[in-house]
Protein backbone atom coordinates (compact mmCIF):
# COMPACT_ATOMS: atom_id res chain seq x y z
CA UNK A 1 0.00 0.00 0.00
CA UNK A 2 2.88 1.88 1.35
CA UNK A 3 4.69 1.70 -1.68
CA UNK A 4 2.34 4.15 -4.28
CA UNK A 5 4.14 7.57 -4.16
CA UNK A 6 0.46 9.36 -4.37
CA UNK A 7 -0.64 7.67 -1.47
CA UNK A 8 2.77 8.33 0.56
CA UNK A 9 1.85 11.67 -0.13
CA UNK A 10 -1.56 11.65 0.71
CA UNK A 11 -0.97 10.26 3.98
CA UNK A 12 1.76 13.12 4.92
CA UNK A 13 -0.54 15.84 4.01
CA UNK A 14 -3.15 14.64 5.42
CA UNK A 15 -1.31 13.74 9.33
CA UNK A 16 0.47 17.43 8.50
CA UNK A 17 -3.41 18.78 8.00
CA UNK A 18 -4.71 16.57 10.92
CA UNK A 19 -1.85 18.08 13.42
CA UNK A 20 -1.90 21.79 12.24
CA UNK A 21 -6.17 21.36 12.10
CA UNK A 22 -6.37 20.04 15.92
CA UNK A 23 -4.22 22.83 17.44
CA UNK A 24 -5.92 25.60 15.94
CA UNK A 25 -9.23 23.85 15.99
CA UNK A 26 -9.28 23.76 19.60
CA UNK A 27 -8.08 27.51 20.00
CA UNK A 28 -11.65 28.54 18.02
CA UNK A 29 -13.72 26.30 19.89
CA UNK A 30 -12.34 27.51 22.98
CA UNK A 31 -13.35 31.16 21.79
CA UNK A 32 -16.49 29.94 20.47
CA UNK A 33 -15.61 31.16 17.19
CA UNK A 34 -15.81 27.58 14.97
CA UNK A 35 -18.22 29.45 12.35
CA UNK A 36 -14.95 31.25 11.41
CA UNK A 37 -13.62 28.30 9.45
CA UNK A 38 -16.61 28.05 7.19
CA UNK A 39 -16.82 31.59 6.18
CA UNK A 40 -13.04 31.71 5.39
CA UNK A 41 -13.73 28.29 3.23
CA UNK A 42 -16.83 29.75 1.29
CA UNK A 43 -15.04 33.13 0.54
CA UNK A 44 -11.35 30.98 -0.29
CA UNK A 45 -13.60 29.39 -3.18
CA UNK A 46 -14.56 32.64 -4.09
CA UNK A 47 -10.85 33.25 -4.44
CA UNK A 48 -10.53 30.03 -6.53
CA UNK A 49 -12.75 31.06 -8.86
CA UNK A 50 -11.46 34.20 -9.06
CA UNK A 51 -7.61 32.58 -9.57
CA UNK A 52 -9.28 30.45 -11.85
CA UNK A 53 -10.58 32.61 -13.97
CA UNK A 54 -7.69 35.09 -14.48
CA UNK A 55 -5.07 32.58 -14.69
CA UNK A 56 -2.93 32.55 -11.25
CA UNK A 57 -2.32 29.71 -9.07
CA UNK A 58 -5.85 28.98 -7.34
CA UNK A 59 -4.36 28.27 -3.84
CA UNK A 60 -2.73 32.04 -4.12
CA UNK A 61 -6.10 33.54 -4.79
CA UNK A 62 -7.75 32.20 -1.92
CA UNK A 63 -4.83 32.44 0.64
CA UNK A 64 -5.44 36.52 -0.52
CA UNK A 65 -9.06 35.91 -0.59
CA UNK A 66 -9.55 34.76 2.64
CA UNK A 67 -6.57 36.67 4.63
CA UNK A 68 -8.13 39.88 3.32
CA UNK A 69 -10.92 38.87 4.49
CA UNK A 70 -10.03 38.15 8.19
CA UNK A 71 -8.51 41.68 8.14
CA UNK A 72 -11.89 43.19 7.42
CA UNK A 73 -13.79 41.06 9.52
CA UNK A 74 -11.78 41.64 12.48
CA UNK A 75 -12.11 45.38 12.13
CA UNK A 76 -15.67 45.30 11.41
CA UNK A 77 -16.25 42.99 14.81
CA UNK A 78 -14.18 45.14 16.81
CA UNK A 79 -17.22 48.08 15.95
CA UNK A 80 -20.39 46.99 18.21
CA UNK A 81 -22.57 48.02 15.44
CA UNK A 82 -22.15 45.00 13.24
CA UNK A 83 -23.67 41.90 14.85
CA UNK A 84 -20.84 39.16 14.37
CA UNK A 85 -23.26 36.93 13.00
CA UNK A 86 -24.92 38.76 10.43
CA UNK A 87 -21.39 39.14 8.94
CA UNK A 88 -20.25 35.77 9.35
CA UNK A 89 -23.47 34.58 7.54
CA UNK A 90 -23.31 37.07 4.88
CA UNK A 91 -19.65 36.38 4.29
CA UNK A 92 -20.09 33.02 3.70
CA UNK A 93 -23.62 33.18 1.57
CA UNK A 94 -21.35 35.99 -0.50
CA UNK A 95 -18.42 33.70 -0.78
CA UNK A 96 -20.30 30.79 -1.96
CA UNK A 97 -22.27 32.88 -4.35
CA UNK A 98 -18.94 34.39 -6.18
CA UNK A 99 -17.10 31.11 -6.32
CA UNK A 100 -20.37 29.97 -8.37
CA UNK A 101 -19.88 32.65 -10.45
CA UNK A 102 -16.73 32.88 -11.02
CA UNK A 103 -16.73 29.18 -11.66
CA UNK A 104 -19.47 29.69 -14.34
CA UNK A 105 -17.26 32.48 -16.23
CA UNK A 106 -14.69 29.94 -16.44
CA UNK A 107 -15.62 27.84 -19.65
CA UNK A 108 -14.41 24.02 -18.90
CA UNK A 109 -12.90 24.84 -15.34
CA UNK A 110 -15.63 22.36 -13.43
CA UNK A 111 -13.82 19.77 -12.72
CA UNK A 112 -10.76 21.98 -11.87
CA UNK A 113 -12.93 23.72 -9.55
CA UNK A 114 -14.22 20.66 -7.89
CA UNK A 115 -10.91 19.47 -6.82
CA UNK A 116 -10.69 22.28 -4.70
CA UNK A 117 -14.41 22.00 -3.39
CA UNK A 118 -14.94 18.12 -2.86
CA UNK A 119 -10.58 18.05 -2.02
CA UNK A 120 -8.41 15.73 -4.18
CA UNK A 121 -6.10 14.86 -1.40
CA UNK A 122 -4.68 11.94 -3.83
CA UNK A 123 -3.69 14.02 -6.63
CA UNK A 124 -1.46 16.53 -4.69
CA UNK A 125 1.79 16.73 -6.12
CA UNK A 126 5.32 16.72 -4.40
CA UNK A 127 6.10 20.62 -4.94
CA UNK A 128 2.25 21.04 -3.43
CA UNK A 129 2.74 18.72 -0.80
CA UNK A 130 6.53 20.87 0.32
CA UNK A 131 4.16 23.78 0.19
CA UNK A 132 1.02 22.60 2.51
CA UNK A 133 3.56 21.35 4.98
CA UNK A 134 5.93 24.58 5.02
CA UNK A 135 2.48 26.29 5.64
CA UNK A 136 1.31 23.89 8.08
CA UNK A 137 5.00 23.99 10.32
CA UNK A 138 5.00 27.80 10.57
CA UNK A 139 1.58 27.74 11.65
CA UNK A 140 2.51 25.01 14.18
CA UNK A 141 5.58 26.98 15.20
CA UNK A 142 3.32 30.09 15.80
CA UNK A 143 0.91 28.56 17.86
CA UNK A 144 3.67 26.54 20.44
CA UNK A 145 5.42 30.06 20.47
CA UNK A 146 2.63 31.49 21.47
CA UNK A 147 0.84 29.27 23.38
CA UNK A 148 0.45 31.08 26.93
CA UNK A 149 -0.43 34.11 25.29
CA UNK A 150 -3.31 31.98 23.00
CA UNK A 151 -4.60 30.56 25.67
CA UNK A 152 -5.19 33.70 27.71
CA UNK A 153 -7.07 35.35 24.55
CA UNK A 154 -9.35 32.18 24.69
CA UNK A 155 -10.47 31.72 28.29
CA UNK A 156 -9.88 35.46 29.40
CA UNK A 157 -10.10 37.64 26.46
CA UNK A 158 -10.41 41.10 29.41
CA UNK A 159 -7.37 39.84 31.43
CA UNK A 160 -4.89 39.46 28.07
CA UNK A 161 -6.07 42.70 27.04
CA UNK A 162 -4.57 44.44 30.35
CA UNK A 163 -1.50 42.15 30.46
CA UNK A 164 -0.86 41.87 26.61
CA UNK A 165 -1.71 45.49 25.11
CA UNK A 166 1.83 45.31 23.26
CA UNK A 167 0.30 42.06 21.67
CA UNK A 168 -2.50 43.34 20.15
CA UNK A 169 -1.77 42.06 17.31
CA UNK A 170 -2.20 38.33 18.04
CA UNK A 171 -5.46 38.08 17.56
CA UNK A 172 -5.01 39.80 14.46
CA UNK A 173 -2.12 37.50 13.26
CA UNK A 174 -3.67 34.24 14.92
CA UNK A 175 -7.05 34.88 12.21
CA UNK A 176 -5.36 35.23 9.34
CA UNK A 177 -3.60 32.02 9.97
CA UNK A 178 -6.57 30.08 10.26
CA UNK A 179 -7.83 31.58 6.99
CA UNK A 180 -4.30 30.76 5.63
CA UNK A 181 -4.73 26.95 6.89
CA UNK A 182 -8.11 26.65 5.47
CA UNK A 183 -7.57 28.27 1.86
CA UNK A 184 -4.09 26.20 1.70
CA UNK A 185 -6.22 22.96 2.86
CA UNK A 186 -8.86 23.03 -0.17
CA UNK A 187 -7.40 20.69 -2.61
CA UNK A 188 -6.77 18.41 0.77
CA UNK A 189 -9.92 18.09 1.94
CA UNK A 190 -12.12 20.68 0.30
CA UNK A 191 -13.73 23.83 0.89
CA UNK A 192 -17.16 21.88 1.91
CA UNK A 193 -15.52 19.92 4.19
CA UNK A 194 -12.24 21.57 5.77
CA UNK A 195 -14.57 23.57 8.72
CA UNK A 196 -15.03 19.40 9.86
CA UNK A 197 -11.46 18.51 10.17
CA UNK A 198 -11.10 22.33 12.54
CA UNK A 199 -14.08 21.55 14.09
CA UNK A 200 -15.12 17.50 14.85
CA UNK A 201 -12.20 16.60 16.57
CA UNK A 202 -12.33 18.62 18.97
CA UNK A 203 -16.04 18.00 20.04
CA UNK A 204 -15.08 14.66 19.91
CA UNK A 205 -12.07 15.10 22.45
CA UNK A 206 -15.03 16.71 25.18
CA UNK A 207 -15.77 13.15 25.81
CA UNK A 208 -12.18 12.47 27.16
CA UNK A 209 -10.72 13.72 30.59
CA UNK A 210 -8.70 16.46 30.95
CA UNK A 211 -7.69 19.89 30.83
CA UNK A 212 -7.07 22.47 27.66
CA UNK A 213 -3.66 21.12 26.82
CA UNK A 214 -4.90 17.38 26.71
CA UNK A 215 -7.97 18.18 25.20
CA UNK A 216 -5.64 19.45 22.36
CA UNK A 217 -3.49 16.42 21.81
CA UNK A 218 -6.41 14.38 21.94
CA UNK A 219 -7.87 16.33 19.01
CA UNK A 220 -4.73 15.98 16.89
CA UNK A 221 -4.75 12.44 17.82
CA UNK A 222 -8.12 11.59 17.23
CA UNK A 223 -7.38 13.77 13.79
CA UNK A 224 -4.51 11.65 12.58
CA UNK A 225 -6.33 8.40 13.62
CA UNK A 226 -9.55 9.48 11.22
CA UNK A 227 -7.49 10.76 8.50
CA UNK A 228 -5.35 7.64 8.36
CA UNK A 229 -8.34 5.43 8.18
CA UNK A 230 -10.40 7.85 6.07
CA UNK A 231 -7.38 7.74 3.14
CA UNK A 232 -7.21 4.34 3.89
CA UNK A 233 -11.13 3.60 3.17
CA UNK A 234 -10.94 5.43 0.26
CA UNK A 235 -8.16 3.22 -1.46
CA UNK A 236 -9.81 0.63 -0.66
CA UNK A 237 -13.49 1.32 -1.37
CA UNK A 238 -12.55 3.69 -4.45
CA UNK A 239 -14.86 6.33 -2.71
CA UNK A 240 -14.00 10.77 -2.11
CA UNK A 241 -11.30 10.37 0.18
CA UNK A 242 -12.48 13.73 1.68
CA UNK A 243 -15.79 12.12 2.71
CA UNK A 244 -14.31 8.96 3.81
CA UNK A 245 -11.87 11.44 6.34
CA UNK A 246 -15.56 13.78 7.63
CA UNK A 247 -17.24 10.25 8.05
CA UNK A 248 -14.53 8.59 10.10
CA UNK A 249 -13.93 11.57 12.47
CA UNK A 250 -18.34 11.89 12.82
CA UNK A 251 -18.18 8.08 13.90
CA UNK A 252 -15.05 8.88 16.46
CA UNK A 253 -17.81 11.77 17.70
CA UNK A 254 -20.57 8.73 18.07
CA UNK A 255 -18.18 6.60 19.05
CA UNK A 256 -16.63 8.49 22.15
CA UNK A 257 -19.92 9.55 22.83
CA UNK A 258 -21.74 6.60 23.66
CA UNK A 259 -18.82 5.20 25.49
CA UNK A 260 -19.23 8.51 27.58
CA UNK A 261 -22.92 8.19 28.25
CA UNK A 262 -22.30 4.25 29.35
CA UNK A 263 -19.59 4.77 31.65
Amino acid sequence: MFELNFLNTAMIAGITASITAGLLGSFMYAYRETVKSEMFAHVSLAGVGAGILFGVNPIIGAILASAFLSLVIGKLTNNTRFSKDALFMLTMNGGLALALVFNGLSDGAAMSFENYLFGSILTLTENELLSFCLMCFVICVFCLFNWNRLSTLVFDEEFFWVVNKKHAWLKTAFNILVAVFVAGSLKVIGGLLVSGLLVIAVLASQFLQGGFLRSTINSIVINVLCVATGIGISYFVDVSASAAIILSLIASYGVLGLVKNRS
